[in-house]
């Protein structure tokens, strides 16, 4: 389990640098302009979802593009396996 939490806290530091970086920047270069408002809203709303509530949609989104959902039921797939029923 380490490895895949070290990955992903690594992958997150990277691609939360990369993008407020630039973004710092652009705001100091447009301060007070059109960009920077409309860069500000989309922050505080970035902000406003919780971290589990955008993971659990972009699982289900995952999910249903993959179509592991059928019919309503999940379907069976390593490393879960449904136990097959006896033909009588």
């Amino acid at each position: 389990r380490f490895p895949v939490s070290l990955y992903y806290g690594i992958v997150t530091l990277i691609i939360t640098y990369a993008v407020c970086i630039p973004l710092g920047v652009l705001k100091a270069i447009r301060h007070r302009t059109l960009v920077d408002s409309i860069t500000s809203v989309l922050i505080f709303v970035g902000y406003a979802i919780p971290a589990q509530g955008a993971g659990f949609q972009d699982t289900k989104a995952r999910a249903l593009q993959r179509r592991a959902f059928k019919r309503g039921r999940p379907r069976a797939g390593p490393p879960f396996q449904c136990p097959r029923r006896r033909e009588r």
